[in-house]
């Protein structure tokens, strides 16, 4: 039988939905686009000390991710008072988010087939962040590659 290990971590920061990718984007750098790969790096930085490692999707047996998303500095405090905590429904969406973590932390994420998630907004003074909680089948270090 194989040994699951379950790995936690904390990325913090707001969290970004994966854009969508024009070939212009190689050359004209789009804010959206720069703003992605940014949080990108910090992600696997944050996780990895590396900024050029991701997981082996093969060898996840589950992801599990919770996104921490700031209540909107327009919405007036009485309504503050009632979301903070509560579930985000609002843009962004969270297979964007998803997606924007299984790029970021995953190589063949096509490999991935149990995963998990929710949004939710901020609690007062709380700093917007992303809880990722990976079970993999190995090691972590075993499971690191540079694609």
């Amino acid at each position: 039988m194989i040994q699951k290990r379950e790995y936690s971590f904390t990325i913090p920061g707001e969290p970004q939905r994966a854009p969508r990718m024009t070939r212009s984007d190689r050359w004209a750098r789009r804010p959206a686009v720069v703003k992605y790969f940014t949080w990108a790096n910090h992600a696997r930085r944050t996780l990895f000390k590396d900024d050029q490692v991701k997981i082996n999707g093969e060898n996840i047996e589950h992801i599990q991710v919770v996104f921490f998303l700031p209540i909107a500095k327009s919405t007036s405090l009485k309504k503050q008072a009632i979301l903070e905590g509560s579930r985000h429904q609002t843009y962004p969406d969270i297979d964007n988010l998803f997606k924007a973590i299984l790029d970021a932390l995953v190589s063949q994420d096509k490999a991935v087939w149990s995963m998990g998630g929710m949004k939710l907004y901020c609690e007062k003074d709380e700093l917007p962040k992303t809880i990722v909680t990976i079970t993999l089948n190995r090691p972590l270090d075993n499971c690191l590659i540079r694609p």
